[in-house]
């Protein structure tokens, strides 16, 4: 029995233009299937993707099943983007493939990303305005995962653990908070953690552990 249950708030086909844009969702595939979503609410300001607690501060938009995909697009200032993807319980870990991007070019823009599953290619991409805040979180085997953001006052968070880690966190504006976490095996950075700056007012944390 196909367990798939979506719930959408958009315009079709997905393309929305005016202000105040709402995308509820919740998608659960079968053990056999997997999810996939492509949305792009153009330049529309104070739009949201989000999920179906409306009274929960996080209530992430969730895909729980075999493979996850999803491709995010939001270029107008003062939008939020929260998304969560998770393998089914009782299936081989080997399927849990989450693969997902959220864009987000505005300015005051919040995009934060969950991924846990074997599999996980994650990039969250914010750039160039104030006020922005990108993280990533990977848990599982086999993490990829990108954070870019570019503006004054900006956040960029990166946290992977498990195994087979390779990741890159780039954050760039005055005032900037970094912080970056790897704690696992099998760390595959292309270059160790390295933080560079020359802008003052930022804070700058790094952790690794195995």
């Amino acid at each position: 029995m196909d367990r798939r249950f979506i719930l959408l708030l958009w315009l079709w086909p997905g393309i929305a233009f005016a202000d105040g844009n709402r995308i509820s969702l919740l998608q659960v595939a079968p053990l056999t299937a997997g999810n996939s979503l492509f949305s792009d609410q153009g330049a529309a300001q104070d739009s949201l993707v989000h999920g179906l607690s409306p009274g929960l501060d996080a209530n992430p938009a969730l895909q729980v099943g075999q493979l996850n995909a999803a491709h995010i697009t939001q270029s107008g200032s003062r939008s939020e983007v929260r998304l969560s993807q998770m393998g089914s319980a009782g299936i081989d870990a080997e399927g849990l493939r989450n693969h997902a991007t959220i864009l987000t070019p505005g300015a005051d823009q919040l995009a934060i990303l969950d991924q846990r599953g074997t599999d996980n290619v994650g990039r969250v991409l914010l750039g160039r305005g104030s006020s922005l805040s990108g993280e990533l979180y990977q848990s599982g085997e086999a993490l990829r995962g990108e954070v870019l953001v570019q503006g004054h006052g900006s956040r960029g968070v990166l946290v992977q653990a498990g195994t087979g880690i390779d990741g890159a966190l780039h954050v760039n504006g005055a005032g900037a908070d970094v912080s970056y976490t790897m704690i696992g095996r099998g760390m595959a950075g292309s270059v160790p953690a390295t933080v560079m700056t020359n802008i003052g007012g930022g804070q700058i944390t790094i952790r690794q552990t195995r």
